[in-house]
């Protein structure tokens, strides 16, 4: 940033914004756009600024985590084989300290040839395990009807509402 911007952006920095700024011709408006264009560019540099700490601590976090990630994997591992003999001995085994538990839990995996599946309900009736599902395609709709009225019929189409909105950007260059 050079000399003349950081003096503008002081100047706008000690601006009170509760003063009730009024824009009556396009000097103003070029004046207030350029504020608005440091202003952004404070904040951008403060955002970089942050990233790069934030990016900092993290590999930081990282470093003094990874260490620690190893030591809980490794006493997992060791709790984790100590049960799984003792379950082998007895399999009513139970794990229970001051501290934690270790508990097992069995559980069956699922998995899903659709195709096949779908082909097995078909031949043997099961219809009401098949998910049929009913969307619209709104592209199609917008197309067909493109103020919400049949017009082969002039009907209203139920169902349909349709909102006018207006979206004002202010672009700096």
């Amino acid at each position: 940033m050079n000399l003349y911007e950081q003096d503008v952006l002081n100047e706008v920095l000690e601006e009170n914004i509760e003063q009730g700024l009024e824009v009556t011709d396009n000097e103003i408006a070029t004046s207030i756009m350029k504020r608005l264009k440091y202003v952004n560019m404070l904040k951008e540099e403060n955002t970089a600024i942050a990233e790069k700490e934030i990016q900092k601590i993290k590999v930081w976090q990282d470093e003094v985590n990874g260490e620690l990630d190893q030591k809980i994997k490794y006493y997992e591992e060791v709790l984790l084989e100590f049960y799984k003999k003792q379950q082998e001995i007895n399999p009513k085994y139970k794990l229970d300290t001051p501290y934690g538990k270790v508990t097992k839990r069995k559980s069956k995996k699922w998995s899903y040839d659709e195709e096949s599946i779908i082909e097995f309900l078909e031949e043997n009736m099961y219809i009401d395990m098949i998910n049929i599902e009913k969307s619209i395609k709104k592209n199609d709709i917008k197309k067909a009807f493109p103020e919400g009225i049949d017009k082969s019929t002039g009907q209203v189409i139920e169902g349909i509402t349709i909102v006018e909105d207006v979206n004002y950007n202010i672009k700096l260059s």
